[in-house]
């Protein structure tokens, strides 16, 4: 440890050529590795311990690396398999980087390899940019937490397995990503944002992002606070709804106009939900329900949809059973009784010979003709039965 504190104190490249584990008998603010000049730690495949088995409640509070003004940390992984890790004791940052003001300041850049507990932690004025490897705490701690001032820069990499992925503090925090970024699998949430003076502090999208990334997203704010209120900036030619999932249960991301730049930008708005009833059709017991929207959408994992074709009145999956086309009838069979549908920009093929209409408003069924069919169970199990009722919207029936 007094070899790679003084090593990468020193500045210039370092390689380690084996583990490193802080020392159990020297716990003391002077172990905590100072960075103050700019510095290239190659791993190598190795891991630094923040603390000595079973002794690593006495670190608490205890960095490994500090970054200040002037310092310029960057850590990359040069082995075969970039199995080289940083990990500290359980609510202690591995990496702290910092500031006094916009003119004195600590980087730190992450290319490859794992932060593992600990995470890192960007305080005032302190800048962070992640270009690959992976932040995974196990769900000990935040991944990345983004204080009062500071910068956080995304191009690349994973961060999973956190309790929080990237937790933004502060109106004046700033994050920006772009390329091939992963955010998801998180245990709480991926991206905590932050909702201040009736406006979101935006994810700032300053290049094009891979078709692939992903990045979950939460609020704790209720729609009624929020719908429509953007939450990035720079989408238009970069990135893609498809780009961005909800962590609320009861919201959906779709896009709006900004109405300022006049440009898509991403926002949240309550998810359509379906309720379903639990019925036994053809030996199987499974939750169903009919759905007719204006728009595309996506059905959650465990639900599938079908139409009826109409010379032989028989159940046909739709496509992959995933997607609902516009202005579609069709039958969901899921897994839950209540279903929660995603808008999508992606639709499936409509097959001509679909036997259910729809509405997207609540219709007495006595205006749509004489013989109307809703989906119910009656005498004969789960069928569609004449109707002389209103139709709820969004529910699809037939007319004989």
């Amino acid at each position: 440890w007094t070899t790679l504190k003084s090593l990468v104190e020193a500045g210039g490249t370092v390689k380690l050529t084996n583990d490193v584990t802080r020392n159990v008998d020297e716990v003391n603010v002077d172990e905590v590795i100072e960075v103050t000049k700019a510095v290239t730690l190659d791993l190598n495949g190795h891991t630094i311990y923040g603390y000595e088995t079973g002794s690593s409640t006495l670190y608490n509070n205890t960095p490994i690396f500090s970054v200040y003004e002037g310092g310029n940390l960057t850590i990359t992984d040069g082995s075969a398999g970039k199995g080289g890790k940083i990990t500290n004791v359980w609510g202690t940052s591995a990496i702290y980087v910092g500031g006094t003001d916009d003119s004195h300041y600590g980087k730190a850049t992450f290319e490859a390899g794992t932060i593992a507990s600990g995470g890192v932690y960007i305080y005032n004025y302190g800048k962070f940019t992640m270009t690959g490897g992976t932040i995974n705490t196990e769900g000990d701690d935040s991944g990345v937490v983004v204080y009062e001032n500071a910068t956080f820069t995304m191009t690349g990499g994973t961060i999973t397995g956190n309790y929080i992925g990237v937790d933004i503090k502060f109106a004046s925090s700033t994050f920006t990503v772009s390329g091939q970024v992963n955010i998801t699998g998180n245990t709480e949430h991926d991206v905590s944002l932050v909702y201040y003076k009736n406006t979101f502090t935006p994810i700032h999208i300053d290049g094009p992002l891979a078709p692939t990334a992903r990045i979950g997203v939460w609020t704790g704010k209720d729609v009624s606070g929020i719908n429509g209120k953007t939450f990035t900036e720079g989408l238009n030619g970069n990135g893609s709804k498809a780009n961005f999932v909800s962590n609320n249960n009861d919201l959906e991301v779709v896009v709006v106009t900004n109405m300022e730049t006049m440009s898509g930008e991403l926002a949240f708005e309550p998810r359509m939900f379906i309720t379903a009833h639990q019925a036994t059709f053809n030996g199987v017991t499974k939750y169903w329900a009919t759905f007719y929207s204006s728009n595309n959408y996506r059905l959650p994992e465990g639900s599938q949809a079908f139409y009826i074709k109409g010379d032989d009145h028989a159940l046909y999956l739709l496509g992959d059973g995933d997607l609902i086309p516009d202005n579609f009838g069709v039958i969901i069979m899921s897994d839950t009784d209540k279903i929660g549908l995603d808008k999508t920009d992606q639709g499936c093929d409509k097959p001509g010979d679909n036997k259910l209409k729809g509405t997207n408003s609540s219709t007495p069924a006595s205006s749509l003709g004489s013989n109307v069919y809703v989906l119910s169970e009656g005498d004969g199990g789960l069928g569609f039965y004449k109707f002389t009722g209103e139709i709820p919207a969004h529910r699809a029936y037939y007319v004989e």
